[in-house]
Formats: C-alpha cells, structure tokens, sequence
C-alpha cells in the first residue's frame, strides 16, 4: 500500500511539529534515513536537520517526501525514524486485515470494523436503495441526529431520500468514483464519499463522517485503499450483490461493440437457460430529473430483486434492461411490475423485439431514439414498433434532400392537383399502396369502379401513356416500393400548403 506525508503527519505523537506539505501525494511505502544524494519518489526520508541545513540545532530533524517536509523540533532523530516506520508498519498492517477479509462471509463490515483505528471517525456502507451493507459498529445513535436516523431505520429511508431529491443537490455525489469530501448542506460538518463498484455499476456507498472530530487530511487516500478492498470483494462474491452480474457485463459488451469469446459467452448463456440466438427486447430507461440522477439506482436494484427474467445493466446515468421474450413475465405483467417501480419519476424507450443478442447494439440506439421522443412528446413509455413511419418522418423532416429523390411523375401528379384541384395523386398513391388492383383501390378510396378508371385514364393523359404502363406493371417490387417511399415523402414534405388537405374533385 502507498501513504501520503499526511499520513505519516497524523500519525506523529509530538506536539512541536510544523508540516510543509505541498503535493501530499500518496507514494510512500517505505522509510530510510537522508544519506543518499538520489531520493526514491517511493520512500520518505527522515534525519537530523543538520544533515539539509547547516544552521539548525540538533533536536531539529526534518522528514522529506518529494516536494513534501515535515519539521519535528525537540526530537531525536533515532526516535523519529522509529516511529515513523512504526507507522507505515501500522498501516501495512491494515492492509494485511483487510486482505484478509476477502474471503470472509461477512467482509465488508469487518473490512469497517478493521478500519475503526486508522480511519477514526464514523463510517458505514448502503446499497442504492438506502439500506446498510456495513456499518461502524461502536458509536452510539447520540453522536449525531442522523446517525441514530441510519440506526433507527437501518438506513437512509425513502422519505429521506425523497426529501434528499426534492430539496437537496445531491444527485452529483453519486457519481464519486474516488473519495471526495464534501459538506453537508443540513449541517457545519465535512463528509468523504465514495462509490462501491460491481462491473462499473454502482451498488453501494461508503460514507465517512467529520461530525464527531474533523477529518484529518490525507484521509482520502486511507478511504480510497478501504474502497479498493471493497472493490475487490464485492466482484470476488458477486453472486451475493448481483446473480446476474457477469450476463449484465455481458450485455454491455454488445451494446460497447466488444470482442467476446462466444462459447464461453454460450455457457454463460446456458447457465441462465438462455441462449444467445433467443428472441430480446431493449429497454432503455431515464430519471426525469434536471441534473444528475437520484433515484436511478435504487430502481436497478428493485428490478434486479423483484423482476428476476430481466438483466439490469446502469450505463450513461440510465439503466438499461435486456427481456428475454421466450421467458418471463408476460407483457402486461411487467408492465405493471416496472410501473410499479418507476411511478413518475422515469420515462421508457422500447425496442421492437429481435433475434439474437449480438444485435444489441442496434436495438439500444433504438430504445434510445424512443426515450427521445419520450421527452419531446411528454409521454412516459413509448414502443418502437409502433413508430416506424414517425421516425421515418423525423429522419427525412432532417434531410430536406430526401424529397429530391420522389419519382417525379408524382410530384408533377400532387402539383397539378394543387393547382386544379383535381385528386390525381391520391388515387394513383392508392393504387400504388393496393398492388395495382383496381378493386381494392376502389373500395381503398370509397370510390365507384367507373369512377376510379376515369381517374386513371386521365393520369395517364396527363403523364403519358407508357410512363402509366411502365410504372404500373406487375412484376417488380422494388418500382412498386420506390413508388410508395416517394409518395410517403411528398405526403411528409413541406410543399407550400399544395401537399394536403385537397378536396377531392366532382370528376
């Protein structure tokens, strides 16, 4: 383990000490005396002033670290040393504890319980829900309102983190992925935070106190050795936070375009008696919520507990779902189950549902373009397979170019129809639609046969005979769909008031 000179500084048992601690950084993992002319950037230096300066008194020794110095006066300098290394042997010997907690049933509290000395101040770990995972277990509920509120509830409770939403910024201390210290906006005393992570999703957060005695500085770096023994818990038992933990980090990998070993991804698969060429479904899902998201994970974790047929993966300060539509709940039921879960707070974008996870990627954008329309049509849930010709209207409304490319014995149709008000292009448009039959066109449009051939016969005046027979001609598909995505641009396009809303003529 590495430890910074403020460390070293609290450690000290003098009074007459003067620290000159400029960078502080952590890099010390060992102690020697100044004799040498080259310093490791990895060892702190102790000795008698004298050895640096020539005026200073022999009680006076000085410990250097970088750009980094500690004054102790009134010391021995053998003394020092001693206790200076009795130090680092401290710390050293925590990081043994903690190692040694990894295979421990319950680790993460006794990874606290092993940290009561160095850390000195009241510290405890909950799950995005609010619940504790570990907790301090030696400080009384009277040393602060909201500590005996965490004893009382065995955690944050949801009014509290409601209250925390409503009325308090707090949202960006969920995304301290290093300890970070702060200052309660409720009351005068410094906390550290930071998160605890299981394949880059948040499930917990570690929360040390300043409200009994200051937090000493450098004890960021002590915390951030604590959450990284953590770390290495939580992924070493992940079963326990998260069964589907590895399917979930599978999942992403799609979604990131990763390379993946497919039969060891097969027998992931398979160990959740799913496979990866089964029907899916994506979900993409977003807190309404100005800044930074609140209540996002404890959504994750309601899902992963009470909704077990779904993988639950957090990514980009959203959540992301993946169905599996050959198992499960039925479609109604997890509505009403994710209803039950997100309430007002979310909105939710849907793919249509596929074939294969390795099309994953492709049904994410999707669900996100539907959380967009979400928010642009304020609507809580919207589906992709109920949106194909709106999303086509929004992707050609972007590219006015687009109407370029309609055939233009249309465009000439809709414009003499403009100007004479005749209903030329919406009968050939239909008969396009209905496959050139001209009885299903006729009952398409509510409109007589003799009627319709009229009609007909004067659109082939008006763009000539052949180009009618040629364009009308069975056998060709690809004319036939040309013709239909043209007539989908006009009818979007912006043509001057000249594109809809004709009445249709008396001929």
């Amino acid at each position: 383990m590495k430890l910074s000179m403020w460390n070293i500084y609290s450690g000290l048992p003098y009074k007459d000490i003067i620290p000159m601690i400029k960078d502080g950084s952590a890099t010390i993992a060992g102690a020697r005396w100044i004799v040498s002319s080259t310093m490791n950037p990895n060892t702190v230096y102790v000795g008698s002033a004298q050895e640096l300066f020539t005026d200073w008194s022999e009680t006076d020794c000085f410990i250097v670290h970088r750009y980094d110095m500690i004054l102790v006066r009134n010391v021995d300098a053998e003394e020092l040393f001693d206790n200076v290394c009795d130090i680092i042997d401290k710390y050293n010997e925590w990081d043994r504890q903690l190692s040694a907690c990894l295979d421990e049933e319950d680790g993460l509290q006794k990874m606290i319980d092993k940290s009561r000395d160095v850390l000195q101040n009241p510290s405890y770990l909950y799950d995005p829900e609010g619940a504790i995972m570990a907790m301090a277990s030696d400080y009384p509920a009277s040393v602060h309102w909201h500590w005996k509120e965490l004893i009382d509830n065995h955690g944050i409770s949801e009014k509290r983190m409601k209250f925390f939403k409503d009325n308090i910024n707090i949202s960006s201390v969920f995304d301290d992925l290093v300890p970070t210290r702060r200052t309660s906006v409720m009351d005068e005393y410094e906390y550290i935070h930071c998160s605890v992570l299981l394949n880059r999703r948040i499930i917990g957060h570690y929360v040390l106190f300043g409200f009994t005695k200051p937090i000493a500085q450098g004890v960021e770096n002590l915390v951030d050795i604590l959450i990284g023994w953590m770390n290495l818990y939580v992924e070493r038992h992940a079963q326990q936070f998260n069964p589907k933990s590895r399917l979930a980090d599978a999942f992403v990998g799609f979604l990131e375009k990763r390379e993946y070993d497919r039969t060891q991804l097969t027998e992931l698969f398979n160990s959740f008696r799913w496979k990866i060429s089964d029907p899916y479904q994506i979900l993409a899902v977003q807190e309404i919520v100005n800044s930074e998201p609140v209540l996002l994970s404890q959504a994750f974790r309601r899902i992963s507990e009470t909704i077990p047929d779904l993988v639950v993966a957090q990514k980009d300060q959203q959540l992301i779902i993946l169905r599996n539509l050959g198992s499960g709940a039925e479609a109604d039921d997890l509505k009403r189950q994710l209803d039950a879960v997100f309430k007002e707070d979310f909105v939710v974008g849907a793919s249509s549902p596929f074939i294969g996870i390795e099309n994953s990627e492709l049904y994410y954008r999707q669900a996100l373009e539907e959380v967009e329309r979400c928010r642009r049509s304020g609507i809580r849930i919207s589906t992709g397979r109920h949106h194909l010709l709106d999303y086509l209207d929004d992707l050609f409304a972007r590219n006015d170019l687009a109407r370029a490319y309609a055939d233009p014995v249309l465009t000439q149709l809709k414009l003499h129809d403009a100007q004479n008000g005749t209903e030329y292009y919406e009968t050939f448009r239909a008969f396009c639609i209905c496959g050139f039959h001209k009885s299903e066109t006729s009952e398409m449009l509510a409109l007589h046969r003799n009627s319709l051939n009229y009609r007909l016969d004067r659109i082939a005046e008006l763009i000539g005979n052949d180009t009618f027979l040629r364009l009308t001609a069975p056998g060709d598909p690809d004319r036939q769909i040309r013709l239909i995505f043209s007539c989908f641009l006009l009818d979007k396009a912006d043509n001057g008031g000249q594109a809809n809303g004709i009445r249709p003529s008396k001929d």
